[in-house]
């Protein structure tokens, strides 16, 4: 079934963003573009309460992402994230809290708004992810879960040239570890883009 999910999931992002790139080729050129992030921030919303380790902040986070500008408003983006270890309480199959260890990772694709003031641009994304989460728990079990996602974020960039612009962003990106736990993480990450 996972595998299925899986598979169908990545069918629609192939297709959509297929679909974008050719059905809007008519527009000015430098409207397709392609980016990566490195997150230098990553934060989990994670239970501390009495855990032996604690530490909502994940290193090795980042994201690449291609894109089409539909017109000067409106684009759409095709992205990839993975989110570094963090450690706290998160709840195992039975309901009750436990010590663990989490990251993430997945796939979306998102709507996106914005807006520009010469070599500043602002946006705004919201859209659908498959993430999986992955819990190890320090009692030596572990969890996982793919799962359909809400993804949303922030972000401003600011152009080098036509071709190059450098990004700063905030995303929401929360992942499902078990039936009882989703675990939610904001990353801002720092990159570059260019369009083509």
């Amino acid at each position: 079934m996972e595998y299925a999910l899986k598979k169908t999931l990545t069918s629609l992002l192939v297709t959509t963003a297929a679909l974008s790139f050719s059905n809007f080729s008519a527009h000015a050129a430098d409207d397709n573009y392609v980016g990566a992030n490195i997150g230098a921030a990553t934060h989990y919303r994670l239970d501390c309460t009495g855990a032996v380790a604690c530490d909502r902040n994940a290193n090795g986070s980042g994201k690449i992402y291609f894109g089409k500008q539909l017109d000067k408003t409106f684009g759409a983006e095709v992205m990839g994230w993975k989110l570094g270890d963090a450690q706290g309480n998160v709840k195992n199959a039975a309901g009750s809290l436990a010590a663990a260890s989490v990251h993430s990772q997945g796939v979306a694709v998102v709507g996106v708004a914005g807006t520009s003031f010469d070599a500043v641009s602002v946006k705004a994304r919201l859209g659908v992810g498959y993430a999986r989460g992955v819990a190890d728990y320090t009692a030596g079990s572990g969890a996982a879960k793919s799962a359909f996602v809400p993804v949303m974020g922030v972000g401003a960039s600011y152009a080098l040239g036509k071709q190059w612009s450098l990004n700063a962003d905030l995303d929401r990106l929360p992942a499902r570890v078990n039936g009882n736990t989703r675990v939610n993480a904001n990353m801002f990450s720092l990159g570059a883009s260019y369009k083509f």
